[in-house]
C-alpha cells in the first residue's frame, strides 16, 4: 500500500497490521509525503520513522509542494537531511527506487552516488 493523499502513516499501518503477513507492506512515497504537509500531513521522515517494520519500499523524488513532480532529490523543497536520517533506520530488505522522468536518471545517478 503507497501513501498518496493520507495525512498520518498510522491508519494505514494499523489496516496492513491487520493482514498479519510480511508480504504486505507499505510503500512510503516521500513526494506524496511532503505534498500532504502543505495540508497538515506528517513529514516523509515521520512516515520513515512510523512505519518500521512493515516498510518494504520507499520512492525517493523531490517536488515543491505544488504537485507530484518526479524531481532529482535536491531540486525540490524536502528537506534531504532528516530524510536520509530516517533512511539510516528503514529495514535492510526494504527497496529503495528512485522515482524520476527518464531525462533526469544521470542526475538522481549522481544524487545517489554523492551519498556514499
Amino acid at each position: 500500500m503507497e501513501n498518496i493523499y493520507n495525512l498520518s502513516p498510522l491508519p494505514l499501518l494499523a489496516w496492513l497490521q491487520s493482514f498479519d503477513t510480511p508480504q504486505v507492506c507499505l510503500s512510503v512515497d516521500v513526494g506524496h509525503a511532503h505534498l500532504m504537509t502543505q495540508r497538515g500531513g506528517s513529514a516523509p521522515q515521520v512516515w520513515l520513522n512510523q512505519a518500521s517494520a512493515l516498510l518494504g519500499h520507499v520512492h525517493l523524488c523531490d517536488n515543491d509542494c505544488t504537485s507530484d513532480q518526479h524531481l532529482t532529490p535536491g531540486e525540490g523543497t524536502i528537506h534531504w537531511p532528516e530524510v536520509l536520517r530516517s533512511l539510516q533506520h528503514v529495514p535492510a530488505e526494504a527497496w529503495l527506487a528512485a522515482e524520476v522522468k527518464p531525462a533526469t536518471l544521470p542526475s538522481a545517478r549522481g544524487w545517489i552516488g554523492s551519498l556514499s
